[in-house]
């Protein structure tokens, strides 16, 4: 019986650019967790090859997401789903009917406002929790995000030069088995990994951002550190996303891990 990557690859094994398509699986049993699904499987198999992080971040299935939220977190916390908008409303942003409120107790609310995974899979969906949460409040909202893909800015623009900031307690790790995509409690979503696009080094918006996504606690206990990404070290393309929650374009992220090969540390003061 075949397993489940040498069937995908059935339909490639005598093409010219075996190895890419080799890629393409490995990447997609990663994002997946070896759990694709059957409607993407089959579309594989019938020769099909697609986008399928960007096809997944621009779904907003609302029910599978609250679906996946009760599964996981409803022995943790207490809470219910209200519909924010309907189809009659007028004078708001396009599809903000997929829009929710998540309701509970405002200890509950804040301790989920805060939980890594939960919002790692509201992410995985497409959604985010808008940047103006009331600190305090009863109810989170939850609304659908629209990503777009970077791969042409990062490769084309960038020449494939990125970097990535993060605190020196993981600079080591990262030097000797790169950047992966870090798995929460719950295995079926991973979490991003950011990015800053620029071939022009680290300048006054680079450093802007790196304030932004590295933790202020853990900056100040341990110091932060630069990491330069050269993609051209490596013989495959990787797929880059941005979304309208970033502010800056050059902001990017992909659930694609980057191996050792491709970093190096930068000696740039933050």
């Amino acid at each position: 019986m075949k397993d489940i990557k040498e069937y995908l690859l059935e339909p490639y094994k005598n093409h010219s650019k075996k190895r890419i398509y080799e890629w393409f699986i490995e990447d997609l049993q990663e994002y997946y967790n070896n759990d694709i699904p059957e409607d993407v499987m089959e579309r594989i198999h019938n020769g099909e090859l697609f986008d399928y992080i960007l096809e997944n971040l621009n779904t907003h299935d609302v029910k599978k997401l609250q679906d996946k939220i009760k599964k996981y977190f409803s022995d943790k916390y207490k809470f219910e789903f209200e519909t924010v908008l309907g189809d009659e409303d007028e004078g708001k942003e396009k599809n903000s009917k997929k829009s929710f409120y998540i309701h509970g107790r405002t200890l509950a609310i804040e301790q989920m406002y805060k939980d890594e995974d939960l919002n790692n899979l509201i992410q995985f969906y497409g959604y985010y929790i808008p940047k103006d949460h009331r600190p305090m409040s009863s109810y989170l909202m939850i609304s659908p995000l629209y990503a777009e893909s970077a791969t042409d800015l990062v490769y084309k623009s960038c020449h494939g030069k990125l970097y990535h900031f993060t605190t020196k307690n993981n600079e080591e790790s990262i030097l000797k088995n790169g950047l992966r995509c870090k798995k929460g409690t719950y295995r079926d979503f991973p979490a991003r990994i950011y990015f800053y696009a620029s071939n022009r080094g680290v300048g006054p918006k680079a450093k802007a951002f790196a304030d932004e996504v590295i933790d202020g606690f853990d900056r100040k206990k341990y110091g932060a550190s630069v990491l330069k990404i050269d993609l051209n070290k490596i013989g495959k393309n990787i797929d880059f996303y941005t979304d309208e929650y970033m502010d800056e374009k050059e902001a990017v992220y992909t659930y694609t891990n980057i191996p050792k090969e491709c970093i190096t540390k930068v000696d740039v003061k933050l």
